[in-house]
């Protein structure tokens, strides 16, 4: 029997985090691109077959219209909805804020326009990662296709039955359509950056772009020797002090750096970075490139002489997972801009506060 879901309140909530991350590019922004937008179509629905002269003239209204096109796919207002809602959940989290004050604007956008524009902007972000995944022939695993196919009935059991399940998903503005299509996505993402970035990812930075990264950002991975003098007398300072002569003429001389630190219990290696250090220290090792090696350097706790070694591409990835992630956001920028958003007047006519309100 397989396990069931604790709660749907906290599963939804989960998705809903762990997907900021990757929308957080999106929501940011005061507003999106303007040049990736197409001007607002007419609603291309299929016009109604002619009545016949004997039948009463009918009016027919769609139960549900278009209110845009993204990527080629209808979402009608009842599906946007869901996502301004999703767009209002992460304005008010982005401001702290526990309402929406409609009146207010971001910039030069009503906060209603901007909802609505950031909604379709989400669902651009999930066209783009469903279509990268297609490219890349990425598909979701066995067992994350059974969890979305047992969704509704693990939401029911938890929340104690179909009407309350209905219930949650109302008073959240929300669809399980909705829900799903975040949680896949968060999964897609997932495996189209393991693609990108795993441990055989085909974008893993190369160990001179990881070099460069660092360097940039003062992150420095040394070798050193230590020759402690605090605690010491001027003689025990002096003697160290001519150890530490010693061996830089041993290494300009070509000795082994590491056969000869090894003579020493204070030799280490270590990443560091520069303005976590004294100015003193930092200012010398600023001057060393990849795979050179100090002179004597005098700090207030003794003496030192320092390698600076190259970065580990994976250490970097792991400790500041930033390196990738800039680069990562970047790609799916690039993925989203290209697909296309049209609009239809239904759009233009639609009052986002009163879709979030009602």
């Amino acid at each position: 029997m397989r396990p069931r879901k604790k709660l749907f309140l906290i599963i939804s909530a989960a998705v809903l985090v762990a997907l900021s991350a990757v929308i957080l590019f999106l929501t940011s922004r005061p507003s999106p691109p303007g040049d990736a937008w197409e001007k607002t179509a007419a609603d291309p629905s299929p016009e109604l077959s002619p009545v016949p002269e004997t039948a009463e003239p009918e009016v027919t209204v769609p139960p549900d219209p278009v209110a845009a096109y993204v990527g080629g796919r209808p979402v009608t207002v009842s599906e946007l909805s869901t996502y301004i809602a999703l767009s209002v959940d992460n304005l008010l989290s982005e401001l702290n804020m526990d309402s929406i004050d409609w009146e207010d604007s971001s910039g030069d956008t009503a906060i209603s326009d901007y909802v609505k524009k950031d909604a379709l902007e989400i669902l651009r972000l999930y066209a783009a990662l469903e279509s990268k995944a297609g490219e890349l022939g990425i598909s979701l695993t066995k067992e994350e296709t059974e969890s979305i196919e047992n969704w509704h009935e693990d939401a029911v059991d938890a929340l104690g039955g179909e009407e309350s399940y209905a219930e949650y998903l109302e008073k959240n503005h929300m669809s399980e359509a909705t829900y799903l299509r975040i949680y896949s996505s968060n999964l897609l993402y997932n495996h189209i950056y393991d693609y990108y970035y795993g441990n055989k990812g085909t974008g893993i930075p190369t160990q001179e772009e990881a070099d460069a990264w660092a360097d940039a950002r003062g992150i420095f991975h040394i070798s050193r020797i230590f020759l402690s003098t605090e605690g010491a007398d001027s003689a025990e300072k002096n003697r160290q002090m001519q150890n530490a002569v010693n061996i830089a003429r041993q290494l300009a001389e070509g000795a082994d750096f590491y056969r000869l630190a090894g003579r020493y219990d204070s030799y280490g290696s270590e990443y560091l970075v520069l303005s976590d250090v004294s100015p003193q220290y930092a200012e010398a090792l600023r001057t060393l490139d990849v795979g050179t090696i100090s002179g004597v350097l005098e700090m207030e706790d003794g003496y030192y002489i320092v390698k600076r070694e190259s970065v580990d591409v994976r250490y970097i990835m792991d400790h500041y997972p930033e390196l990738v992630s800039e680069r990562f956001n970047e790609l799916i920028s690039q993925w989203a801009s290209e697909v296309e958003i049209i609009t239809t007047e239904c759009f233009d006519s639609l009052n986002a506060a009163s879709v979030f309100e009602d």
